[in-house]
């Protein structure tokens, strides 16, 4: 008996400049209907209010702004009961924080979903992932994919540089989550599709080729970018899971989090990928001045003890969430051996 696999992929994947003039157009085309709910924060309000309610207001759309504070259940079920039987469309406008409440609020509620990023912060403005706090946990949710993905180049290179960096080190570290990857379909035999691998590989190699004009956020990086995390997006939508994207890297990062250490996702998940590129035999070398090239902060590392608890943390999240990669194959002197030979040279 053959078994069905069903890809959701967005409608719409749009990237230009002043594209956000053209938003009452794209939602005809889309036939979305016209009662818009718009996350949104405190620092893409004026996002919002200056490059979408005007053309909103042109289409003769009707529309209520929700500001999100922390992506969290309690602020999911705030804007779901606001949101509930009023509007048929969810924009999330901004960061990541934004864009998962709005996807995972329009998910249970059965309505469409529209991602418009104001920061290529992370892959998720893109795929059907979302990351929800939960009683002072971090959880991966599954819900589908935006309807259309809406990027306007000229406001997202005016994001900070740090957001560039975040979002360079999630795509650039694909070549690990794929290391990973294949090291599960070798050693147990776990479901692996040849796209989404090649996908997200070509991501990481094309962030890496384009380090400098990326983070110098030019317009040719900052499309390149863009669509290197769009790209990844899709490529879980076609594996049907996170393994294009996520791997031992990934779990170092969600571990360090549970460390309280304040960093944005991508910047975690950059300090990850150097010494999960050290375990996997690779050019580490070279992650490590690219890693320096964009401000990471792998100092971080020099703190033996620390790293070693978020090591046994990042271990024991693969082992509870079924996910097979390096770390499993790691012992803990291998990791301490592994970050003195990354913090001297």
């Amino acid at each position: 008996m053959s078994v069905v696999k069903k890809i959701q992929l967005p409608k719409q994947v749009l990237v230009g400049n002043d594209i956000l003039e053209n938003i009452g157009s794209i939602l005809s085309e889309l036939n979305t209907g016209k009662n818009i709910a718009i996350v949104c924060g405190q620092r893409t309000r004026d996002i919002v209010e200056e490059k979408i309610i005007p053309y909103l207001k042109k289409s003769n759309v009707k529309y209520e702004i929700f500001m999100c504070g922390e992506s969290s259940v309690e602020q999911i079920e705030y804007i779901k009961n606001q949101v509930q039987n009023k509007y048929n469309l969810v924009f999330g406008v901004g960061g990541g924080k934004n864009i998962d409440v709005a996807k995972v609020t329009a998910h249970e509620l059965n309505i469409d979903f529209i991602s418009i990023p104001t920061a290529p912060t992370h892959d998720g403005i893109a795929s059907s992932f979302a990351t929800i706090k939960k009683r002072q946990k971090k959880y991966s949710i599954k819900t589908r994919p935006p309807l259309a993905i809406i990027c306007d180049v000229e406001i997202i290179q005016k994001a900070d540089r740090r957001f560039f960096a975040s979002g360079f080190c999630d795509a650039y570290s694909n070549f690990i989550a794929t290391a990973d990857w294949n090291l599960a379909k070798k050693d147990n035999d776990e479901y692996f599709g040849n796209y989404a691998y090649e996908l997200s590989k070509v991501s990481s190699l094309l962030v890496a080729k384009n380090i400098d004009s990326i983070i110098d956020r030019t317009s040719d990086g900052t499309r390149t970018l863009l669509e290197a995390l769009i790209s990844g997006g899709i490529a879980m939508e076609i594996a049907g899971s996170s393994r294009p994207c996520s791997g031992s890297e990934h779990l170092f990062a969600h571990a360090m989090g549970a460390e309280n250490i304040n960093l944005l996702h991508g910047e975690a998940v950059g300090v990850g990928m150097l010494v999960c590129a050290y375990l996997h035999k690779y050019n580490w070398q070279n992650v490590k001045k690219n890693l320096k090239k964009v401000n990471i902060p792998l100092d971080l590392l020099k703190d033996t003890e620390r790293m070693k608890k978020i090591f046994a943390t990042a271990k024991q999240m693969g082992i509870d969430r079924g996910r097979y990669t390096i770390l499993d194959k790691t012992k803990e002197e291998e990791f301490v051996e592994c970050l003195n030979k990354v913090c001297k040279e």
